[in-house]
């Protein structure tokens, strides 16, 4: 399980505590982002994806090609500073049963 242990940057929306989370593709295949809207990272690319840290924990389910699951990135952090942190591929971890999916 990756556990994020940082602060990030944040601001408050309805009780919300968003935070920009780059993802970085440092795999050597083209991912996926399973979110309302899939969002392709190719390797050696990033995206910048708004975690919401009230909601935490919570993970992102990485699919893979074939239609089954790579595994998750597990956010456990919560914050109010204005530090900002990069989560790699390569910490994808197996998916949990008991934590949210981000649905993003």
């Amino acid at each position: 399980m990756l556990t994020v242990a940082t602060t990030a940057c944040g601001s408050y929306a309805d009780g919300d505590q968003w935070a920009g989370v780059t993802i970085t593709n440092n795999a050597k295949t083209e991912i996926t982002l399973d979110l309302h809207r899939a969002r392709p990272v190719a390797p050696g690319q990033s995206t910048v994806l708004d975690v919401d840290s009230n909601s935490n924990p919570q993970q992102l389910r990485i699919p893979s090609a074939d239609g089954g699951t790579l595994g998750c990135l597990t956010f456990l952090f919560h914050t109010t500073s204005a530090e900002k942190f990069t989560v790699n591929v390569s910490d994808v971890s197996t998916c949990s049963e008991s934590l949210r999916l981000m649905s993003g």
